[in-house]
């Protein structure tokens, strides 16, 4: 199985490309920097300020770009990849609270209803956007694509890029009210992923509009701290998923990836531990931290060289944690799943008509 990106249409799943799998790989990590940092963003200083914000300027195109590998590679829906995503979702989010419970963070009834809850109470916002939207109604998504002309769907793409990334960039309203991180801003992503994959684009020409996105926003991020928003920390407006300039970059990044044509075991086979990796990295931290106290270091230059550190062996820890519990746990869950799937059909089959 293969989250974050799913590419199992067109017979990719038999011989993945590693330049998307490391791709991914490098916004799984990008995303445990930027969680990493957040805790110390309003006390960094100096370089650690600018690096703090380039941080966040660079790796919050994560998400954006998981979206995008999805829309290409096209999700087919399967109640059977649901299921199993549920039970390790379920799984990994008990593990976490368990772990908090310990005295690392203050647990209360909400977080334990969340904890056996995971998908329902959007304990993981991108899991359950995924569940719903991607798998659960892909069926019914993948058919503007396949209906509309090249024109009406470019037409569309154009409409939702407009209420969702262009307003609430500039007017810092969002239609949805989400923040800038929900449903309509991962259906967005995902159809131009699937224009790029059914008609193209001129690839030479958005890597440089991207490269400028990047640049610009950066800037603009920068101006934000250091001057506009002064002693606030590490600013990012400009850095939010749903940001034309997070988009624009997350295409071009999209497209040198997808260029890379060459094949690693070794790269496909961590990659394929990253849906772990997203759903267990906070409480592996917050073990982590009871050892390593990154306050200290927050002060010196080389901070965010810590912070990067740091970051991979959270990354390594979480993928070596997947492995052990996947070979235990494997069987069990695929009984599980089995029989769960067998009671879904049976109730799709005597009442959906």
């Amino acid at each position: 199985m293969n989250w974050f990106g799913n590419r199992e249409s067109g017979g990719y799943s038999s011989c993945r490309e590693s330049g998307i799998e490391g791709l991914r790989l490098i916004c799984i990590l990008g995303i445990i920097v930027m969680h990493t940092f957040g805790s110390y963003r309003a006390a960094a200083r100096g370089l650690n300020l600018a690096l703090g914000v380039l941080i966040n300027s660079i790796f919050n195109m994560g998400v954006s770009i998981f979206g995008l590998i999805s829309g290409y590679f096209e999700v087919k829906e399967s109640y059977k990849k649901v299921i199993n995503l549920w039970l390790w979702c379920l799984f990994y989010s008990v593990l976490s609270t368990v772990i908090y419970s310990i005295g690392l963070r203050q647990i209360n009834y909400k977080d334990i209803i969340k904890s056996l809850l995971p998908i329902s109470s959007g304990k993981y916002w991108y899991i359950t956007a995924y569940i719903i939207i991607i798998i659960i109604f892909s069926r019914f998504l993948n058919l503007a694509p396949r209906k509309l002309s090249k024109k009406d769907f470019g037409y569309l793409i154009c409409l939702m890029f407009f209420l969702f990334a262009v307003i609430p960039t500039f007017c810092y309203f969002h239609v949805m009210n989400d923040g800038g991180k929900g449903l309509m801003n991962m259906i967005l992503m995902y159809y131009i992923g699937r224009y790029i994959r059914l008609y193209g684009i001129n690839e030479k020409r958005t890597i440089v509009i991207g490269a400028a996105s990047i640049a610009i926003e950066f800037l603009l991020n920068l101006m934000m701290t250091f001057f506009i928003l002064k002693d606030h920390g590490v600013i990012a407006l400009f850095a939010r998923d749903c940001s034309i300039f997070i988009i624009f970059g997350s295409i071009a990044v999209f497209l040198l990836a997808k260029n890379k044509k060459f094949h690693s075991n070794k790269i496909n086979r961590i990659s394929a531990h990253i849906f772990a990796v997203y759903l267990f990295e906070g409480a592996f931290r917050a073990l982590l931290e009871c050892f390593i106290n990154l306050t200290e270091y927050v002060s010196y230059w080389y901070f965010c060289l810590v912070i990067f550190t740091y970051s991979i062996v959270v990354l390594v820890g979480c993928i070596v944690v997947d492995i052990v519990c996947r070979n235990i746990l494997t069987k069990p869950l695929e009984r599980v799943e089995s029989f769960i799937e067998k009671k879904i059909k049976k109730l799709l089959d005597e009442y959906v008509i």
